[in-house]
């Protein structure tokens, strides 16, 4: 992944209540607690995918993330390509047809 292609112009959307986490440290320590033994994760709103690269690292047969901002999807479809990402509004997604 190129570096420069992490400084995407995806802006914080107050109607969607988004706020992005920023600091590596504490991301990268949020991930290695939450994921031992984990095989289905899904992340609700990875936003710009700070999470999403620490993530995407660990032994998870099941990853997805569920993103409802455009902006945020084409950011992370160009950043991450083998992401499996669900455009959609978590509350109303249809988990008996994942």
């Amino acid at each position: 992944m190129n570096k420069n292609s992490l400084f995407h112009p995806v802006k914080p959307k107050k109607h969607l209540g988004q706020h992005f986490l920023a600091d590596e440290t504490i991301a990268e320590a949020i991930v290695d607690a939450a994921t031992s033994n984990l095989d289905h994760v899904y992340e609700v709103g990875p936003g710009t995918g700070v999470l999403t690269k620490y993530l995407i690292k660990k032994p998870i047969k099941d990853f997805k993330v569920v993103e409802i901002d455009e902006e945020s999807v084409v950011f992370l479809r160009k950043n991450y390509p083998e992401l499996a990402i669900l455009s959609e509004d978590f509350l109303k997604l249809d988990f008996a047809a994942i």
